[in-house]
């Protein structure tokens, strides 16, 4: 195959490659010949989107880390026969296989975006020496907040000018959110009638701090009785028997455990308040479920990770609350149930302020940039 100029290939693997479907059509219409490369054990929606879109795209089988040697392999085969200039990996068999294979096939830009915070350090030296062998065979690693930036130079003491910042961004137009949307999702989960309705983006992991918010819904409920709390991306996880243990304390129509939604932003529009409460700084490497909260016009309730410090700030845009407290997320509700017109104030300001803060233009910017070797 020719060489062509900045021939870029993104290596994606470990599950559902989200965050590239709202950037996709950008990528597929910019300067770069975008290859896409997805590592999984099966084939999953989004390269059904990929080819719908005349993307070009690479499927290999991923079993996870015994599938590492082969695929490394593979990826050094692909790389010598494509000739490419970038190699961007996100998650860690991306990284892992890519950017061995790109470094031994003398790929000159070899980069990954950092998906994850700090667990990692406290719970297994397996992970500490994958992070420390991506950082090593980088180029340059994207950090998307001040969160990820401190974990990169102060734990792992990576040097500051291989670290670029892109923060995730935000289109307007996928928050555009007919009524028509709204009540279909509603009617999906017998969300309608005059009821409040707190919703949560949660795996069920113990960080994830619904341990604190479960308790603090069933006391908002000796007042609201009707409330209905909604957790979406539910039963998935290592915390599932406690998280179920709590929602059975619960009246059986008083919760709702949606484990997919495809239109996961009409689901947002469908809540009434918002929680978000992981249980440290540092939780979350970035924290998606703050942004997209924030740009459905929610009053949120926040403790402050990854991100949020960013972004949140108390009784103007957010309701902020300290980690681990029960009490202090139950008093958010309650404010932001008993004073309606200032919450829906507060929500409106954070919708304006996070489009403003992360434009998508940036973020489609910033990364035309690291691939053309300029940052």
């Amino acid at each position: 195959m020719s060489k062509v100029r900045n021939r870029v290939v993104i290596m994606v693997s470990d599950g559902s490659p989200a965050v590239f479907e709202a950037i996709l059509d950008s990528y597929l219409n910019s300067e770069f010949e975008i290859h896409f490369v997805v590592l999984n054990k099966t084939h999953l929606e989004f390269d059904e989107i990929l080819t719908r879109k005349n993307a070009r795209v690479h499927f290999f089988v991923n079993h996870g880390m015994r599938s590492l040697p082969r695929l490394t392999l593979q990826m050094l085969k692909f790389f010598f026969n494509l000739k490419p200039q970038v190699v961007h990996a996100h998650l860690l068999i991306a990284e892992l296989s890519g950017l061995s294979a790109a470094f031994l096939a003398r790929v000159p830009v070899r980069i990954h975006t950092r998906h994850h915070s700090d667990p990692y350090h406290f719970k297994s030296k397996h992970a500490q020496i994958y992070d420390w062998m991506a950082c090593t065979l980088s180029t340059k690693i994207v950090s998307t907040c001040d969160n990820v930036y401190e974990v990169l130079t102060k734990l792992e003491k990576v040097n500051p000018k291989k670290i670029v910042k892109i923060p995730l961004c935000l289109q307007k137009k996928d928050f555009v959110i007919g009524q028509e949307r709204i009540q279909k999702i509603k009617e999906k989960y017998n969300l309608n009638g005059n009821r409040p309705i707190i919703g949560m983006v949660s795996r069920y992991l113990e960080i994830k701090g619904l341990q604190y918010a479960i308790p603090a819904f069933a006391e908002i409920r000796k007042d609201f009785p009707n409330a209905c709390l909604v957790i979406a991306n539910a039963k998935i996880g290592s915390y599932g028997k406690e998280v179920a243990s709590l929602l059975e304390t619960l009246p059986a129509d008083s919760f709702r455990e949606i484990v997919f939604e495809k239109d996961i932003f009409a689901l947002y529009k469908s809540f009434d308040i918002f929680l978000h409460v992981p249980t440290g700084r540092r939780v979350e490497a970035f924290g998606q479920a703050y942004t997209e909260a924030l740009a459905c016009a929610l009053p949120c309730i926040f403790t402050l990770s990854g991100v949020a410090p960013e972004i949140a700030r108390h009784g103007e845009n957010s309701y902020v609350v300290p980690f681990r407290s029960t009490e202090a997320i139950a008093q958010g509700i309650r404010w932001c149930l008993d004073h309606e017109t200032e919450a829906k104030a507060m929500a409106a300001l954070g919708s304006r302020e996070i489009f403003a803060k992360l434009p998508f233009e940036s973020y489609l910017a910033g990364h035309q940039s690291i691939w053309q070797g300029k940052d």
